[in-house]
């Protein structure tokens, strides 16, 4: 009978070929499953304490962009991930009950294994979830510059002025348009899909659930908008974050 520690502990190294995920390399991407011998997950502070991601994996890499492509075309079929997600979701569900966590929600997304992944932790807790619940706004005029940021510049300001503005013209916008080191000026840059969610998280602390941790852009823009309708805490858990 494994123990929970080495039950999570199997089959952690992944790479990743032909754009998918490979459970069963020794080379490419490595990962390491929580952190120290208590499994601890690695963390981000995204808006100090007020805004903590939690992140399952680290996957040794700059690249998220690979990582974010093999887990869009991940094969849900497939046992290794069948098994990933498995062992993946349990370790899940014991951090989220150590955070105390209401409501689960999560943004709009493209990634079967993001969306299989929730799935697996609602079979294993009780907590109300909400999948795609946040899409981008599709009026890029609703989209601000937070200038009352204390970083932000006049050239940054400019810059993003100009990437907004050629988006509008393409009728396309995405948050790797901006320099990273921009991206944190961004706000309003989603909205609830449902607006009946705002009764469920009055008072409740409230976790977004993603695949991948990179500037925390998402989070921190889906995090105003529930703070503002009354959610008391709000958290951030990925399955993988880029080092």
């Amino acid at each position: 009978m494994l123990t929970f520690k080495e039950y999570v502990m199997m089959n952690e190294a992944f790479d990743i070929k032909d754009g998918k995920l490979d459970f069963k390399s020794d080379t490419g991407i490595k990962s390491s499953f929580g952190k120290g011998k208590s499994l601890t997950p690695f963390t981000k502070k995204i808006l100090g304490d007020d805004l903590v991601s939690y992140s399952l994996y680290n996957a040794n890499t700059d690249n998220s962009t690979d990582i974010m492509k093999a887990i869009k075309s991940a094969d849900m079929n497939d046992s290794d991930v069948k098994d990933f997600l498995n062992r993946t979701a349990i370790y899940a569900a014991r951090v989220l009950r150590g955070l105390k966590v209401d409501v689960i929600v999560t943004p709009v997304s493209s990634s079967p294994l993001t969306k299989e992944f929730v799935k697996e932790i609602s079979r294993r807790t009780n907590y109300d979830v909400y999948t795609d619940s946040f899409r981008k706004v599709p009026d890029f005029s609703k989209i601000r510059i937070d200038t009352s940021h204390p970083g932000l510049t006049d050239k940054i300001k400019d810059s993003m002025e100009k990437t907004i503005e050629r988006a509008t013209r393409r009728g396309n916008l995405s948050v790797k348009m901006f320099a990273p080191h921009h991206r944190k000026f961004i706000t309003n840059l989603f909205e609830v899909v449902d607006k009946n969610l705002f009764d469920k998280i009055v008072d409740k602390h409230v976790v977004i659930i993603d695949d991948v941790m990179t500037s925390g852009t998402t989070a921190k823009n889906i995090y105003d908008v529930l703070r503002t309708n009354g959610a008391e805490k709000v958290s951030a858990l990925t399955i993988f974050k880029s080092s």
